[in-house]
């Protein structure tokens, strides 16, 4: 009814002046200006305006750009692959794994109403999708983007990943809501209301009677259901936290200025997957008191079985399970497996190369438990499950004994990839100028063809074939005598070379 609408148009009205009036105590402490400027440049943000300060720097905006846009066109060729990890993201999100699998299989049975159910709801706009997911990566949204991540199906995977993430989404409040009313006094109903509370439904806690199916098919039709618009914002709400496509206001604003967005570029992945852990560890571990949570905490270790546990559990099985089987198609699509990398296979992953003394000397006499614990720490990587500030602690000190390699993977690793670029062309001028001087050794030349072919869209992360043509190109590995320099150099043509080498 109307009158109930209006009457909760003033409530948020006077909660937001009630919540002013708080923050100045009465209006006798005016905001700071750092607080103001922030939230201009917030809403410029929003807007897809210039932050502050930035209006008259169009060059420098532009420089950003195009360094942001070769590094995703030459650096994210399988990006597609890498996120084969969404799959699970849903059920780690909710822990509700009645829930996860109904809403696959749902999708899996290609049932037309369901879907279009799903699809009314928008969570997966193509147009809004994309564009937040180029923030996502650190570029632009341009033509030339849309069809970079159309040609490498990044977007009609994430599209897909949000249909499908919006279905668990739904599929877990309408859980959530017959918990409720099924077993309203029980600790799983408790817990059902705060969830449902915390999405902003109190319609669904207080009417218990309301049929979920009903009001959503009723979407888009002349009786459309008054809740239909409030359950979508919720289920975009929750779907937003699974299948990362940040908006303007979950980077940093220094991070969406010209020089922000070059350190900032890749980053918003692992943000993002941190502040998924640290709902997840906030749920298993939440109580009142220090001894509900020693509780939880305790149950996390005994395997016992509790609601608040099964995002934690999710996290820690089916993530890195996610995650190794993610790195294992990488391995033999990219061709960078085997004893030398370079064969369509697994690669070897072991632990024990990452520690130290006698746990180091153990696990090498155990091998089965050294690989088991090399692809589970891997998997755990390449679903992002230590976070931004754990991946980059990892990045910085697995690096600190590689001398100056170890140093150009640091600054990339906390200054964005376009450190890469830089060091690449140093690289390649190195090599140039060896074939000028014609000197014997090839390392110089092999480095830097390596980091042409490496930057090649697509190709330059096939490792078979970015090693094989540096070979041909530059020579093998090794080879030192100017004759063999020839015979490999740019003088016997990349054609010929290409295409008998292969």
């Amino acid at each position: 009814p109307e009158a109930d609408l209006l009457r909760r148009n003033f409530e948020r009205r006077a909660d937001a002046i009630a919540a002013a009036l708080t923050d100045t105590k009465g209006m006798t402490k005016l905001t700071s200006r750092s607080n103001l400027q922030h939230a201009q440049g917030l809403l410029n943000a929003t807007l897809r305006k210039p932050i502050d300060g930035m209006e008259g720097m169009y060059n420098l905006k532009k420089t950003s750009k195009v360094l942001r846009g070769v590094n995703a066109v030459t650096l994210l060729g399988f990006t597609t692959l890498t996120s084969l990890g969404d799959v699970v993201l849903p059920l780690i999100r909710t822990g509700d794994f009645a829930s996860y699998t109904r809403a696959l299989k749902n999708f899996a049975q290609n049932d037309g109403a369901y879907r279009d159910m799903i699809r009314n709801v928008g969570a997966a706009t193509e147009n809004a999708v994309h564009q937040r997911m180029t923030v996502a990566h650190g570029v632009d949204s341009t033509q030339f983007m849309t069809g970079f991540f159309n040609a490498t199906l990044l977007t009609p995977w994430t599209d897909t990943m949000r249909d499908i993430a919006a279905a668990v989404s739904y599929e877990h409040i309408k859980s959530q809501h017959r918990i409720l009313r099924e077993k309203p006094g029980s600790r799983q109903g408790r817990i059902a209301r705060r969830i449902l509370m915390e999405e902003g439904l109190v319609e669904l806690v207080e009417d218990k009677s309301l049929d979920l199916d009903l009001i959503m098919e009723s979407r888009g039709s002349a009786k459309e259901h008054e809740m239909s618009d409030k359950i979508a914002a919720s289920v975009i709400k929750i779907t937003n936290q699974m299948i990362f496509t940040p908006n303007p206001n979950d980077n940093p604003l220094w991070a969406q200025t010209p020089m922000g967005a070059i350190a900032w570029q890749l980053k918003s992945y692992p943000m993002m997957m941190q502040r998924l852990i640290g709902t997840v560890f906030g749920e298993a571990f939440r109580g009142k008191n220090p001894a509900e949570r020693a509780g939880n905490f305790a149950k996390a270790f005994v395997g016992q079985s509790d609601n608040r546990l099964a995002p934690l559990a999710a996290l820690l099985t089916a993530g890195p399970a996610m995650g190794a089987f993610a790195t294992a198609t990488k391995d033999v699509i990219q061709g960078r497996g085997g004893e030398d990398n370079r064969e369509f296979a697994t690669r070897e992953r072991t632990v024990s190369r990452r520690l130290t003394g006698t746990m180091q000397k153990a696990l090498e006499e155990n091998e089965d438990l050294d690989s088991i614990l090399g692809w589970y720490f891997d998997g755990m990587m390449a679903l992002g499950g230590l976070g931004l500030v754990g991946e980059t602690l990892y990045d910085v000190t697995s690096q600190t004994d590689n001398g100056a390699y170890g140093v150009q993977r640091t600054s990339e690793a906390l200054f964005g990839p376009s450190m890469g670029l830089y060091h690449d062309a140093l690289s390649v001028m190195q090599g140039a100028r060896s074939w000028a001087d014609g000197k014997e050794a090839n390392g110089e030349r092999r480095a830097a063809v390596r980091e042409i072919v490496s930057r090649t869209p697509v190709l330059g992360g096939i490792s078979w074939a970015r090693e094989g043509i540096t070979d041909r190109i530059a020579g093998e590995k090794g080879a030192g005598s100017k004759a063999s320099n020839r015979r490999g150099g740019f003088n016997s043509g990349f054609g010929d070379g290409f295409g008998s080498g292969f």
